[in-house]
């Protein structure tokens, strides 16, 4: 009969040191403002895989870093003015 799929699959799970390399790699400051697909196909043109792009979202999935990576700048929100009438026909827009 073989071996079922989730033994299949569960054998495949990559080992910590594997995934703590995933984790330095995308978060080492010349690489932490590129995006996760930039940089996998960065390090396949110089001959390094690591993993699947699915399994390095899902690794960055776990941990909450899949956002937009760059800096932004903030800024913060315009006040709204108020128009505050005390009486008849004081405020028109």
């Amino acid at each position: 009969m073989g071996r079922s799929r989730s033994t299949h699959y569960r054998n495949n799970k990559l080992k910590d040191s594997e995934v703590k390399t995933i984790i330095d790699t995308f978060n080492s400051d010349e690489n932490a403002d590129k995006p996760i697909v930039q940089l996998y196909y960065e390090l396949l043109d110089k001959g390094i895989y690591l993993a699947s792009i699915s399994t390095i979202y899902s690794i960055f999935l776990q941990l909450g870093q899949v956002v937009d990576r760059r800096r932004q700048a903030t800024h913060e929100p315009k006040k709204i003015s108020e128009l505050v009438a005390s009486g008849i026909n004081q405020v028109w827009s």
